[in-house]
């Protein structure tokens, strides 16, 4: 067992609430201690995040608030090698063995069902949740998927129903397994934004090399985008030569020449 690990605990109030930030800070930890560090981050079952509140609409921004942030300033805690461990071997589902990865704008990110800035909360029957449809959260962990799927991807915006659910539901009825599906998708962006080597191509392709990392493979991209290059007609002229590149891009820093872009 570690001793006396030293407790480094940061309190400050604001308009989100109280916020508490908990870290231990140790060279070694074995597996139980680990766990328990976790559940003081405000995570259980072996890593699964347990959003706080109203926190689920901004998942990961509210999620750093909560000093959450496992990627980013755990790090210089000395905490992300144990925790990272435990968030992926710890989880209670299986490894998907297929896996679709869901870019573009709002369309794909889901706006079913929002009206208001207020999502309705109806999930229709084509996008009810199943156990064997998991999806690869902000975290990197995979867990059961359900609508809103890019509530902690396309953050500050209202998510709602999207075409990522049906479409793994039908995929499932089809061919049956365990689906992975991977939420990428920005509501208001336009193709240039995913050209290779910007923001959203590096993430896109980071938690798409995370997914597979378990085991399972990429089948496809799920690519619904466009509308934000309608706006001028040069952009629309030059969407069929950008999305070209990012085809090409995709599968080479996927290495996968044939991964079929949908």
């Amino acid at each position: 067992m570690v001793s006396s690990p030293q407790v480094l605990t940061r309190e400050s109030r604001g308009d989100e609430g109280d916020v508490q930030e908990t870290c231990w800070q140790e060279e070694k930890f074995n597996v139980a201690l680990a766990r328990q560090s976790a559940l003081g981050w405000g995570l259980s079952r072996g890593g699964h995040p347990r959003l706080i509140g109203d926190c689920r609409e901004v998942a990961c921004q509210s999620a750093l608030d909560m000093g959450l942030w496992l990627y980013g300033e755990a790090v210089d805690w000395g905490l992300s090698q144990v925790l990272t461990t435990q968030f992926h071997l710890g989880s209670s589902v299986a490894s998907p063995g297929s896996i679709f990865i869901l870019a573009g704008q709002s369309n794909m990110a889901g706006r079913g069902g929002v009206s208001g800035g207020k999502w309705d909360g109806n999930v229709p029957p084509e996008c009810a949740p199943n156990p064997s449809i998991l999806k690869l959260n902000a975290l990197l962990v995979w867990e059961e998927a359900h609508e809103p799927l890019h509530a902690d991807i396309d953050v500050g915006k209202m998510c709602g129903v999207g075409p990522g659910m049906p479409f793994a539901n039908e995929v499932l009825r089809a061919k049956g397994g365990v689906l992975g599906l991977v939420p990428c998708a920005v509501g208001g962006t336009s193709i240039g934004q995913w050209a290779q080597g910007t923001q959203l191509y590096t993430q896109m392709v980071r938690r798409a090399s995370e997914s597979v990392k378990a085991g399972g493979t990429i089948r496809a991209v799920l690519w619904y985008q466009g509308e934000s290059d309608t706006v001028n007609r040069a952009d629309a002229e030059a969407y069929k030569a950008n999305f070209e590149r990012l085809v090409t891009a995709l599968r080479s820093d996927l290495q996968n020449p044939n991964l079929p872009v949908i």
